[in-house]
């Protein structure tokens, strides 16, 4: 899923290789969104309804343990390459309708220089998921804007969105800002019932995306 990797390797598409240093970044209202974050531990009150000799559904046994072993980071310097290729799997899997491949070439060089500048930007925070060491998403961030939040298919509907999702907004509220605005295409409509799911709601902007075949972007904004 998305709105419009090498270390740590995409899962499913790379094979891994050596762990990168995590960057220590600190926003200026002591609010760390670049943090480690383990994700998914059960509440008491979960653990406590549960009868010893219960048995757990598979499903959620496989749930449990994505969540157990979901990991938030903030990307390091050297790491827009890893952004790039979760981007790539990403959009060609939800966006082939509206760019055939075949026909348009998933511009490259233009999204790794968006996000050579992005990793680099003071401004912008980027967080990326890694599950069992593999990157499986990231979710880019600034004042008042989600910029980005994409997860390689093999993830989706499996929670991963919805972790980068919430530890956006969270960052972006604790900055002191009241609303959170985002793009995303008018024919991604798996993006747009995530979003609206979520609260979020048109709101009556609109620009033509930069590639061909030229597509509309639609603008969304909810209330933080």
């Amino acid at each position: 899923m998305g709105h419009h990797v090498h270390p740590p390797a995409v899962l499913g598409q790379m094979p891994r290789v050596a762990e990168v240093m995590v960057s220590a970044l600190t926003a200026e209202t002591g609010v760390d969104p670049t943090a480690p974050e383990r994700t998914g531990e059960p509440s008491s009150r979960t653990r406590s309804t549960r009868h010893r000799d219960e048995v757990t559904p598979c499903r959620d046994l496989e749930r449990s343990r994505m969540d157990a072993s979901l990991y938030t980071r903030a990307v390091t310097p050297h790491e827009a390459e890893v952004l790039l290729e979760i981007q790539k799997v990403s959009s060609v899997s939800g966006f082939g309708h509206v760019f055939p491949p075949n026909k348009y070439p998933f511009p490259n060089e233009a999204v790794l220089d968006r996000w050579l500048k992005a990793v680099n930007d003071p401004a912008e925070v980027v967080v990326l998921a890694e599950l069992d060491d593999a990157a499986v998403g990231f979710a880019a961030m600034r004042s008042e804007w989600l910029d980005a939040l994409y997860v390689i298919p093999s993830c989706w509907g499996k929670g991963v969105g919805p972790r980068l999702h919430d530890h956006a907004l969270t960052w972006i509220r604790e900055l002191g800002c009241k609303r959170c605005h985002l793009w995303v295409l008018e024919q991604n409509t798996r993006a747009r019932h995530f979003y609206e799911n979520r609260g979020w709601r048109l709101n009556g902007d609109a620009r033509v995306v930069p590639f061909p075949p030229y597509p509309v972007d639609v603008g969304y904004t909810i209330d933080l």
